[in-house]
């Protein structure tokens, strides 16, 4: 699912877990919210599971919240853990994968006018 399917309205409160969900089979990306200039999404990753290598839309910051996934950026791996944050340009490619734990890893997109 990209960050765009399923977004609820850009204004409101919420549970950020309410958001967390995993799935054995395959990462979970979970739209927060969406608008034409930011989005905001919650990436879920079981033990192992990888989200490829795909380039940013637009400028992306993600922050790991658990977990110590191995991000990847431009080809340069980093063991990243909780509180960890990894900011890029529109178009660097970059992937996820979780490790011996789980991993969840906020990520906001957005457009510079």
């Amino acid at each position: 699912m990209s960050p765009d399917e399923g977004s609820p309205p850009l204004a409101g409160t919420g549970s950020f877990r309410s958001f967390v969900r995993f799935d054995p089979d395959q990462p979970v990306v979970a739209s927060v919210t969406a608008h034409r200039s930011t989005k905001v999404f919650v990436v879920c990753l079981e033990v192992d599971q990888e989200l490829p290598q795909h380039p940013a839309p637009m400028e992306l910051t993600l922050l790991v919240i658990e977990g110590q996934p191995t991000v990847t950026v431009a080809d340069k791996a980093t063991l990243a853990a909780a509180g960890d944050v990894m900011v890029m340009a529109v178009g660097t490619p970059h992937s996820l994968k979780a490790g011996a734990q789980r991993a969840i890893v906020v990520g906001v997109l957005q457009a510079r006018e």
